[in-house]
């Protein structure tokens, strides 16, 4: 148990439980981002027909799923932040095959872009006519179950865990 001895020493305890529950829901966010790529990415490609992906390979890489990563929080002043975002370096490069860019566009390296083209579908017909125009939300979704109640659940759970119960609010971007 911590002895608190001053004003300063319960925002910097407080602080810090909320920095390790926030970790704890980033975690959790970015495992339901990944699941919603599978559903909302992938299978959708399996529903759609879609037969070739990359050096002849009939299953996707992967990666898009694998390069869902949050950060650990960062504690300014009394404001603490995670993100759970894409790490493009994650992903694999070649234009010439078109895996995750193309020749024909510019920047030919889409990944920072593809989450965004995926989400929106934004691609117009750079992979194909059978994905222009065509959305896989699956950042959209996620965002909106998190902004729909899941965040205050999850995060209100793992301030349980650490012994602090409350109510949750937030700011999401």
């Amino acid at each position: 148990m911590v002895q608190i001895n001053s004003l300063n020493q319960i925002e910097s305890v407080m602080l810090q439980l909320i920095a390790d529950a926030l970790n704890e829901v980033a975690e959790e966010a970015a495992k339901l981002m990944q699941d919603n790529v599978e559903k909302e990415v992938y299978a959708v490609g399996t529903q759609k027909g879609r037969e070739y992906y990359y050096a002849g390979s009939r299953e996707p890489t992967g990666q898009l799923k694998e390069s869902v990563v949050n950060t650990s929080p960062i504690t300014k002043g009394n404001e603490v932040t995670a993100t759970v975002e894409h790490d493009k370096d994650k992903m694999a490069f070649h234009a010439d095959t078109f895996l995750h860019g193309s020749n024909y566009f510019s920047p030919n390296d889409v990944r920072e872009l593809l989450p965004m083209f995926i989400d929106q579908g934004l691609t117009g017909g750079i992979f194909g006519p059978k994905w222009e125009n065509l959305k896989r939300p699956y950042f959209s979704k996620t965002k909106q179950e998190l902004e729909d109640g899941l965040f205050e659940k999850l995060m209100a759970a793992a301030l349980q865990k650490r012994g602090v119960s409350v109510g949750v609010s937030y700011t999401m971007k």
